[in-house]
């Protein structure tokens, strides 16, 4: 389980970063591990804390759409200076508001998925 965890984009920079400390001989091999064992234990632990909502996830997207295309039952919409605001807990008046450059939505319907 531990290889899914380090091929993400995430455990990919941890190697590129423990491989310069490496290189440059201000780490060793097996400390360069034991980074590794931590980090397999905190990924599971963590993806053990996070209990599937059962309730729908709501969220709000304010963006400028700079493309879209339809093609086979297939909507891409190509959005920039998108903000995402989570809106799940409705009664807080904290919601996260996530702020990216680019977004590529792709939604498909889910009857017509199911067909093929």
């Amino acid at each position: 389980m531990s290889n899914n965890y380090r091929a993400t984009t995430i455990g990919k920079a941890l190697r590129e970063a423990l491989q310069d400390m490496l290189d440059s001989e201000d780490l060793s091999a097996e400390d360069a591990n034991k980074f590794f064992e931590y980090f397999d234990e905190g990924m599971t632990k963590k993806l053990i804390e996070l209990k599937p909502n059962p309730k729908k996830k709501k969220v709000q997207l304010k963006s400028r759409l700079h493309s879209y295309n339809f093609v086979d039952n297939c909507w891409n919409f190509h959005l920039e200076k998108v903000e995402i605001k989570d809106l799940r807990d409705i009664t807080d008046a904290k919601n996260e508001t996530l702020t990216v450059d680019r977004l590529k939505v792709t939604a498909v319907d889910a009857k017509v998925h199911k067909k093929s």
